[in-house]
C-alpha cells in the first residue's frame, strides 16, 4: 500500500494546468523521492472534469494523505521525455477498443532515474 503527500486540482483535458506547473516541475526535479501524478474522480472520462493530484512518497510518515486503491491496473513503462507519447498510445489503444479504462483511478509514478510507470485502471 502506497501513501503519498498531495496537492489536488480539478481539471479536464481542455484546461491547462499552468498555475501548478512550477510546483509539478519542482516535484519532478526532486531526485531523492518517488513522485506521483494521479488522475481520479472522473465525472465520466478524460474529456469531462476529473482531479489531478500531485504528490511525493511518504512511506516513513505516520500520516496518510492519500492511499492508492487496490484496483486492476495495466502498467505502461515510459520515461520523462516520452510521457506524452505514451499517453497518445494509451488513447489509441482505448479508441481501438484494445483496452477498456475504468476511469476510477490512474496514476504516473516517476522514479529518480527518469523512468515513469503509468498505472492505468482497467475494467
Amino acid at each position: 500500500m502506497e501513501r503519498i503527500f498531495i496537492l489536488k486540482q480539478t481539471t479536464n483535458n481542455k484546461i491547462q494546468l499552468s498555475e501548478n506547473k512550477e510546483f509539478w516541475n519542482n516535484l519532478k526535479n526532486n531526485n531523492s523521492s518517488i513522485v506521483y501524478k494521479i488522475y481520479c474522480n472522473y465525472l465520466k472520462n478524460s474529456n469531462e472534469t476529473f482531479d489531478i493530484i500531485f504528490g511525493i512518497d511518504i512511506l516513513n510518515s505516520k500520516e496518510i494523505f492519500l492511499t492508492i486503491p487496490r484496483l486492476t491496473y495495466q502498467i505502461f513503462v515510459s520515461n520523462t521525455k516520452n510521457i506524452s507519447k505514451s499517453w497518445e498510445k494509451i488513447q489509441q489503444l482505448e479508441n481501438n477498443k484494445i483496452i477498456k479504462r475504468s476511469y476510477i483511478f490512474d496514476y504516473e509514478k516517476y522514479y529518480p532515474n527518469g523512468e515513469v510507470h503509468i498505472f492505468l485502471g482497467i475494467k
